[in-house]
């Protein structure tokens, strides 16, 4: 690795680290997120995620209860609204991540954050979306 690949890596990493943020997330690629924002020492103001479905199938590690094990306030919202909106302002977040979260973020949300939100999503999504 050349000094300026390892120094852009450090400096990626501590604009991470010093970015409060809030994470929105759900499954296994969820929990893998979360672990590795809180392995770099991320400051997450705060999980919102979904209430496992009864009849799932569950194999997936809990990012609710990697939260809560790291002292992480933890909302699972049906559906992002006016309310959840006014509570993420309240955290003044830097930063939104989006990690297989299962519904669309608003607008209105994601513009809260100065530095932007990032999604991941494992599969193309699609061209139009359900946003009711």
């Amino acid at each position: 690795m050349t000094l300026a690949v390892v120094s852009a890596s450090r400096v990626a990493r501590d604009a991470v680290r010093d970015a409060r943020c809030v994470v929105f997330a759900y499954h296994e690629m969820g929990y893998a997120c979360i672990e590795a924002l809180i392995a770099i020492g991320a400051p997450i103001a705060a999980l919102f995620t979904h209430r496992d479905a009864p009849g799932e199938e569950i194999w997936w590690r809990s990012c609710a209860g990697l939260a809560r094990a790291n002292s992480i306030a933890v909302y699972t919202p049906v559906k992002i609204g006016a309310d959840q909106i006014t509570q993420v302002a309240a955290l003044g977040p830097a930063v939104i991540y989006s990690y297989y979260y299962r519904n669309l973020l608003p607008a209105e949300l994601i513009a809260l954050a100065p530095m932007g939100g990032y999604n991941l999503h494992g599969s193309l999504l699609p061209k139009y979306r359900n946003h009711g």
